[in-house]
């Protein structure tokens, strides 16, 4: 039986008064898909602050991925001020996100952004996040390294809203406001057809590993290397780095 596959949607705006571009959308779905999977797969699901947070990551990557007039891989990797675990999340050109729950060292605070287009360079970016919310991450991402304004929310109930200023653009009436009334601001005005609607953009939680990947970068570890790492094990219990899936590698 084939399972239904829960889509988050995504609507990508032009707000001319303000010469600004708007994305809107839920997590909501995708966040059901991301249950659905763990437990197809039998991954343990993260838990308390950890859980929050990587549906929060989750949840701002798919804003800022949509926001892209050209679809682009992102993967960020974050470890946020006084956490001894750290959060990866990745978000594929055509809409596949996933993410997973690591270990990191408390005192090491970091977010790393990697962006590649299709057939182009891989290019990273680093810095400290600015705070302890990880939606911060992502505003800090863009003012640092982007260099363009930006204001993007995410609710308890995963409902996001992104602002990003155009050239010329002002932002200024959306700074301070908490993550519900920017949201409740852009549905007003999506309603009072005060925004251009561009297009719409489809996110579902999936990753792209199987055996044969897998197994593929266990082959092309060298001889005495994949020697060390198998010892005298017949085989290696292998976990995706991007979704946490495990997958049985034996040697040979």
């Amino acid at each position: 039986m084939v399972e239904e596959l829960h889509l988050s949607s995504y609507r990508r705006l032009l707000w001319r008064r303000h010469h600004a571009l708007v994305v809107r959308g839920s997590f909501a779905e995708a966040r059901f898909c991301r249950d659905l999977y763990e437990a197809r797969h039998g991954i343990a699901a993260a838990s308390g602050t950890a859980a929050v947070e990587l549906d929060r990551a989750l949840a701002a990557l798919a804003l800022a991925g949509v926001a892209l007039v050209e679809r682009e891989s992102w993967g960020i990797s974050v470890t946020l001020p006084g956490r001894d675990y750290g959060l990866f999340v990745g978000l594929e050109a055509e809409g596949m996100i996933c993410g997973r729950v690591g270990p990191a060292e408390r005192d090491g605070a970091l977010a790393v952004v990697q962006r590649q287009r299709a057939g182009g360079p891989l290019v990273q970016s680093t810095f400290e996040p600015p705070g302890a919310d990880v939606v911060e991450v992502f505003e800090e991402y863009y003012r640092r390294v982007e260099q363009v304004p930006t204001r993007l929310g995410v609710t308890d109930g995963w409902e996001g809203a992104l602002i990003q200023s155009l050239p010329g653009g002002e932002l200024s009436f959306a700074d301070g406001l908490p993550a519900g009334e920017l949201t409740d601001l852009i549905d007003r005005k999506i309603a009072a057809g005060d925004m251009e609607p561009m297009h719409e953009v489809l996110i579902f939680y999936e990753c792209r590993c199987n055996d044969d990947l897998i197994r593929a970068m266990i082959s092309s570890v060298s001889g005495d290397a994949r020697a060390d790492l198998f010892g005298r094990e017949p085989a290696l219990l292998i976990e995706c780095p991007r979704c946490g899936r495990g997958y049985s590698v034996r040697c040979g």
